[in-house]
């Protein structure tokens, strides 16, 4: 090799390093933005109120969805609304225990948990507040005293909705043909086979996919992303001035109605009380978790109309995901 050629490779391998150290020390760790490449951070560092019962909440808001409409309800012989549901889950982790909340919260009673160690049952419905309780002062539900153990595998016990929120292929070809859920809400990765999915949609088992049910985590970490490159709050600029001009409508209505000669003092209920002196990061969240999931939940209702799928919720899922997609690159032009 000439001795210009050693020089000249010499010379490329400087530049190469050069650029490397520039991107790693401009682009790198030290970017201002680099925060938000990784999300579910604690608060101190980034992170954003919302984010830990994000998926539960998610698990809770895709199987409302469903639940509140008549004509899927009928397909699976259940009223719509879920005042009176009974709740069995798998798994009291993280989204268990937060599912376990919203859908107590929702008038539904969670009467099964089941865990690797131990599974419990209350006909009459667990205090599923206790039980979080309980789990966090003993890292486990066993020897919980409002509900009884049972050695009963709990997939297969009677219930209007199965929430599995442990681990995958725990519902497969084995016992698909065994459980007595109703609706069946994934809120973990995967915990349905297809030959068990095919075995439930013949029985006329409402499966709620996991790529969309479980969802809420990841579009809190997205929020959380938002807010890390737009380095402010959610609702920061924004809380004190929708507060006051509430009020001030509230003072308007009151006004007007003493001019008409109707006295009276209006008073905000309590949801608008909280708005007003308490809204926080967490609302917000809650709120954009309600109106992404709800949107999606609903154009996959559409979809799977739209093709007759009947019960194959999963494959509704994807088509309506894939049309998304390729409308964003045909609205871009670059579909062919």
């Amino acid at each position: 090799m000439s001795a210009a050629g050693i020089c000249g490779e010499a010379t490329v391998r400087t530049t190469v390093e050069a650029i490397s150290v520039f991107i790693l020390c401009d682009f790198g760790h030290k970017d201002i933005n680099a925060l938000a490449t990784v999300t579910g951070k604690p608060l101190h560092q980034g992170g954003i109120r919302g984010r830990t019962e994000a998926t539960g909440r998610g698990v809770f808001i895709a199987t409302n969805c469903f639940v509140r409409e008549k004509e899927w309800m009928n397909a699976i012989g259940l009223e719509p609304g879920m005042e009176g549901k009974t709740v069995i889950i798998q798994g009291y982790g993280n989204v268990g225990m937060y599912a376990a909340h919203f859908f107590k919260q929702a008038g539904c009673k969670v009467i099964g948990i089941k865990e690797a160690d131990v599974s419990l049952m209350n006909d009459e419905g667990i205090d599923v507040g206790e039980l979080a309780s309980y789990k966090r002062l003993n890292n486990s539900i066993k020897g919980f005293k409002g509900a009884k153990e049972t050695k009963e595998d709990l997939l297969l016990h009677p219930c209007d909705i199965l929430i599995p929120a442990a681990v995958e292929k725990s519902i497969n070809s084995d016992n698909a043909a065994k459980i007595q859920a109703k609706i069946i809400a994934e809120g973990a990765n995967g915990p349905t086979t297809p030959a068990a999915d095919a075995i439930l949609q013949s029985r006329k088992i409402l499966v709620i996919p996991d790529l969309y049910c479980n969802a809420g985590g990841v579009t809190a970490s997205y929020f959380e992303y938002l807010k890390n490159i737009n380095h402010i709050s959610f609702g920061k600029l924004s809380f004190r001035q929708e507060s006051q001009n509430l009020r001030e409508v509230l003072k308007s209505v009151e006004e007007s109605l003493k001019e008409a000669g109707v006295c009276v003092n209006l008073k905000p209920t309590e949801a608008l009380k909280h708005y007003l002196d308490s809204a926080s990061e967490a609302d917000v969240v809650a709120s954009g978790l309600k109106f992404v999931l709800e949107t999606a939940g609903h154009g996959i209702m559409t979809v799977a109309n739209q093709y007759q799928l009947c019960l194959d919720v999963r494959t509704a899922a994807y088509i309506w995901s894939v049309e998304k997609i390729f409308k964003a690159y045909e609205g871009a032009g670059l579909s062919m």
